[in-house]
């Protein structure tokens, strides 16, 4: 300690006689002052534990500080101590420096306590650097502060301990042995409610579904998996609500086969809740669920639930279902064959071509940077639909057959569909007793019907009367649904609305199958024509065979003015965003059932709900084809270019992309309207004319000849003497590949490079005299251009640019001509004339005034 106590002296920076006159008490507090004043710098700055012992002393001297901010420290400084052992080798004596931080670990404050454990992951990832030195630190020292925050009586420490505890094990710093001995029974511990009020176990049940993707698959089932499916169906309503929230995290974690027999059927007790915040909890999470769950449960049982969310008598409750509602349709396209979660905590779909689409999992409401790649024990959480590559049965429920969705309040249960169908299954679709009057009705009226059929399969008068009574059509149904008054801020609103499924689940059971319907079909059209059948949704039918129906009639009604006004506005913008990829879904033959909708956005009001469709309209028309494209979409994409700015952008940014789809003749149609890109509500957004040379630069090779040079070449020089130099940038590279693309026309491409010897070297602006000698070096080392070509055209004006006043112009000069002319052949050059000038203005260039011309004169020979 005699050490200590001269550091401190040296430390304080006082004269002996200054020391003496003060009191110890004076000394402590001027010593705590100094240490604050010194400050704690993460990178080993001053005051940042460069020296070891005086580390130490400003550790023990936080830690023993009556001031809350400077304990607040301690956690900073141990950081320092142990980076500073790590880069410098040296060796620390670690029970020592424990003992501060038993110290601060009890301290009363919460706020000191929470600061110190959020440190730990830091500590722990420095001493990993050193295993040999510092591996025992964390198992030994730290970790049991994390754990013993877990408990804490304060929320944010508990939250910050959570949080730690993660990133320990995400980093994969902990071992499977601390995990399933000491972390896993204490969270266990904290998931039984004994107390309604108090938040502790709501953090734990909350802890156990984020640790569960990060334990493994063998772990979670055998600690976490019960405990889980009861919590789920506990009497107090928040914990429900906890566990509905983080279902699909912890669906990720188990097999299938779990989470189709144990919580599938939790997650719809949970659905049908009858507290509205659980089954608001659960709209949001649905979607993440159907991605773990096979085909036949997504398409029988959590369906039907999804339709009555849509239908909820909360309006929060169907908020969260219709902006879910696109994402859960898309994990019905055959096309996705794999699926994972990403680094950032998206679900990642994957199609037969390598395309992806991403969609951001709700249930991770704080955006950290997850790798369940590296952290899973069982690898990245991949899976493929093998369901998608087989046969499958598909049921369909139409429009006519949505049917009321009133809540039933002596409904105690939802009854999955693949038990209620079991024996509307096993029976023959050819059974003239359970004919389904849907089939009759949807066949094409230009068809020849079997009237034995259709008289056998006609209901009788008082069939007819229960079916009109028991299927009102979906926009009857949305005049008479009751408008929830429920406020996101009244908590007896959590106690209301009961959720049954009955109706709905019965409606979009009382289906036929899609195979022997459409077989049924073919038959009938190759008795009548002698052709084969068509795609499901023929021309005139009104229905598909992909998804449920009544989910596309919800999705659709996203865009009518009433289920806006009743629900919210923000729908149309979900609608929007999630259209890609339902019309993916649906594929291109679907595509009637979705028009009207999408022409109804594309006028939409708010100028976000047209930007984001302008910003995905080339998706729409790779998936509708050229046909379809030209048809439906070009009159649309025709309004977005004369739009906003904040729209037009979005149909900029993949114009080339549109062109491509479309016919050439289609194509040709937008040349004469490239100028009005060029024309915009302010002359500084020059980010709109970089993104119009991209375009123009990706969409060159899609005309002919003649009509780049007519339309997109007075463009592309009207870009390269833009006045911001990322503008520029890009118009070098556009002119460049317009004059290879003119190249098969000798008139074409020689009245272009005319025309930039005249504009550009002649110019009195001096950016555009640089921009000649950058241009020539550009299309030299594109082989844009013929030596000989080069040699007549262009190196005389480049030559003459070589006295230009301006420096930077002489600059680029030097370099073309080092560069790109002297470093080639002969034929580059012209006449033995022209080559002697050409070595004479090297020679003049590198005695020039100017350092940096004198530089790129000198000779470097380039590729």
């Amino acid at each position: 300690m005699a050490d200590i106590s001269y550091l401190q002296n040296e430390d304080l920076g006082d004269t002996d006689e200054t020391v003496a006159d003060k009191d110890d008490e004076e000394i402590g507090s001027e010593a705590e002052d100094c240490s604050s004043d010194e400050g704690v710098g993460v990178d080993g700055d001053e005051g940042g534990g460069a020296d070891y012992p005086s580390a130490l002393v400003k550790l023990q001297l936080e830690a023993a500080s009556p001031t809350i901010f400077n304990r607040q420290m301690v956690g900073r400084v141990l950081v320092d101590i142990f980076r500073n052992a790590v880069d410098t080798g040296i060796q620390l004596p670690i029970e020592e420096i424990m003992i501060p931080i038993g110290k601060i670990a009890a301290d009363p404050e919460a706020t000191v306590r929470s600061e110190l454990v959020e440190q730990v992951p830091h500590v722990a990832m420095i001493c990993e650097e050193a295993p040999n030195r510092f591996r025992h630190v964390l198992p030994q020292h730290l970790l049991g502060i994390v754990i013993k925050y877990l408990r804490d009586d304060d929320n944010q420490v508990r939250k910050t301990a959570q949080a730690a505890l993660l990133v320990l094990m995400e980093r994969g710093l902990l071992e499977k042995e601390p995990i399933e001995e000491l972390i896993c029974p204490v969270v266990l511990e904290l998931s039984f409610v004994n107390d309604p009020s108090v938040e502790i176990h709501t953090g734990a049940i909350a802890l156990m579904c984020k640790m569960a993707p990060l334990v493994g698959r063998e772990l979670t089932e055998r600690l976490f998996l019960d405990r889980f499916a009861k919590l789920c169906s506990d009497d107090i309503f928040y914990v429900r609500k906890v566990c509905a929230a983080n279902l699909a995290d912890f669906c990720a974690a188990v097999s299938k086969e779990s989470i189709e027999t144990i919580l599938l059927p939790r997650f719809i007790d949970l659905c049908t809740d009858d507290v509205w915040g659980v089954r608001k909890a659960c709209a949001e999470v649905i979607m993440s669920v159907s991605c773990c769950v096979s085909l036949h449960h997504r398409q029988h049982t959590l369906a039907p639930v999804f339709a009555a969310l849509l239908g909820d008598v909360s309006k929060w409750v169907r908020m969260s279902a219709f902006q879910t509602l696109g994402p859960f349709i898309s994990t019905f396209a055959q096309q996705f064959t794999a699926l994972a979660y990403n680094q950032y905590g998206e679900v990642v779909f994957t199609n037969q071509q390598g395309m992806e689409l991403r969609y951001n999992k709700l249930s991770y409401s704080n955006p950290r940077t997850l790798n369940f790649c590296e952290t899973s024990s069982f690898g990245c959480l991949s899976r493929k639909y093998d369901e998608y590559n087989d046969k499958f049965e598909v049921e369909f429920s139409p429009v006519s057959m949505v049917g009321s969705r009133n809540r039933d309040k002596d409904e105690d249960g939802f009854k999955p569909a693949s038990e209620s169908t079991v024996t509307e299954e096993s029976g023959s679709s050819d059974d003239t007793d359970k004919f389904n009057p849907f089939l009759f009705y949807y066949i094409s009226p230009d068809m020849p019907l079997d009237l034995d059929l259709v008289e056998a399969g006609r209901p009788t008068n008082s069939e007819n009367g229960n079916a009109k009574e028991e299927a009102p059509s979906l926009d009857k149904k949305k005049e008479n649904q009751p408008v929830s008054n429920d406020s996101v801020n009244n908590a007896d609103d959590d106690v209301s609305g009961s959720v049954s499924v009955e109706n709905s689940s019965q409606l979009l059971n009382d289906t036929i199958d899609v195979r022997d319907a459409y077989d049924e079909r073919k038959n009938i059209t190759q008795n009548a024509n002698g052709n084969s059948g068509n795609k499901c949704n023929a021309a005139g039918d009104n229905y598909q065979c992909v998804v449920p129906q009544v989910l596309i009639d919800y999705f659709v009604s996203m865009t009518e003015t009433t289920q806006v006004v009743q629900t919210d506005s923000e729908i149309l913008q979900h609608c929007a965003f999630s259209f890609p990829a339902v019309a993916l879904t649906l594929e291109k033959h679907n595509w009637p059932l979705l028009k009207d909708a999408y022409l109804s956005l594309a006028s939409a009001l708010p100028w976000k709900v047209r930007l984001t469709l302008a910003s995905s309209i080339h998706e729409i028309a790779l998936i509708l084809g050229e046909d379809l494209a030209a048809r439906d979409l070009v009159p649309i994409y025709d309004g977005f270019i004369k739009d906003l700015d904040e729209v037009r952008i979005g149909a900029l940014k993949h114009l080339a992309t549109f062109l491509k789809v479309l016919r050439p003749s289609e194509r040709c149609q937008y040349l004469p309207r490239l100028n009005n890109f060029l024309v915009t509500d302010a002359e500084w957004n020059w980010r709109f004319r970089e993104e119009l040379a991209n375009q123009l630069l990706e969409a060159v090779t899609l005309f002919n000849p003649y009509d780049v040079s007519k339309y997109i070449a007075p463009l592309s020089l009207h870009l390269l003497v833009d006045k911001i130099a990322a503008v520029r940038t890009v118009a070098l590279a556009l002119v460049t590949q317009i004059i290879s693309h003119l190249s098969v026309d000798e008139a074409l491409v020689t009245a272009l490079v005319q025309e930039l010897g005249h504009m550009l070297p002649r110019s009195v602006k001096w950016t555009r005299r640089q921009t000649y000698g950058i241009l020539c070096s550009q299309l030299i080392t594109n082989g844009a251009i013929t030596a000989d070509r080069f040699s007549k055209e262009m190196l005389p004006h480049l030559i003459d640019l070589s006295w230009d006043t301006v420096p930077n112009v002489r600059l680029a000069v030097a370099r073309t001509l080092a560069r790109n002319v002297a470093t080639r052949g002969p034929e580059w050059q012209g006449g033995p004339e022209q080559a002697e000038a050409v070595k004479t203005k090297l020679k003049h260039l590198r005695q020039d005034v100017d350092r940096d011309v004198r530089e790129h004169a000198i000779l470097i020979r380039t590729q």
